[in-house]
C-alpha cells in the first residue's frame, strides 16, 4: 500500500474496525498496479487501492470479476523534476530521462500519452525521451544523472 488513504486507514484501524475482529486484516505492497492485478489474479489479494488504468485493465483481462468499487482520489499523480531542470511545457522533456514504476501502470500511459500530445516519442520507439521503469524509492536515484 502506498496511497495516501490507504496508509491513514491502516495507521486509523480503519480497516479493521470496519470489517471486524473476525477477519485477519493483512497489508501488501505493490510496485504499481499491474504487479497489483497479478496478486488479485493469483488469488493473493481480496482488495486493494489501485490506478485507474490497470484496474480497468483487470477488469477487462477477468470480463468483470473483478470489481472496480470506487475512485479514492482525483487528480493524484504529477511529473517531478529535479532542481534547475527547469522544465515549463511537455517539449521540454526532449532529451531527457523519466522513470515510472512499472510499464503500463496509469502513470507510464499518462506519460506516454502527453509525450504523444507534444510529438515526443520513447526511445525505443525512435524518440527522444527515454523511459525507464524504476522501484519507487530508486526514481530519484535513476533519473539523478542526467
Amino acid at each position: 500500500m502506498t496511497h495516501a488513504q490507504a496508509l491513514v486507514g491502516k495507521e486509523l484501524e480503519t480497516f479493521q474496525k470496519r470489517i471486524g475482529k473476525n477477519v485477519k486484516v493483512e497489508y501488501k505492497v505493490f510496485k504499481a498496479g499491474p504487479a497489483e492485478i497479478e496478486a488479485f489474479l493469483a488469488d493473493e489479494v481480496d482488495i486493494g487501492y489501485i490506478e485507474p488504468i490497470p484496474a480497468i485493465n483487470g477488469f477487462e483481462k477477468t470480463n468483470g470479476e473483478i470489481k472496480i468499487i470506487a475512485g479514492a482520489t482525483n487528480g493524484g499523480m504529477v511529473l517531478v523534476s529535479r532542481q534547475g531542470l527547469n522544465i515549463k511545457n511537455l517539449g521540454d522533456l526532449k532529451g531527457k530521462k523519466i522513470a515510472v514504476p512499472q510499464f503500463g501502470n496509469t502513470q507510464d500511459i499518462v506519460l506516454r500519452f502527453l509525450l504523444n500530445k507534444a510529438g515526443l516519442k520513447d526511445t525505443t520507439k525512435g524518440g527522444n525521451v527515454e523511459i525507464i521503469q524504476a522501484e519507487n524509492p530508486d526514481i530519484k536515484l535513476s533519473v539523478k544523472y542526467l
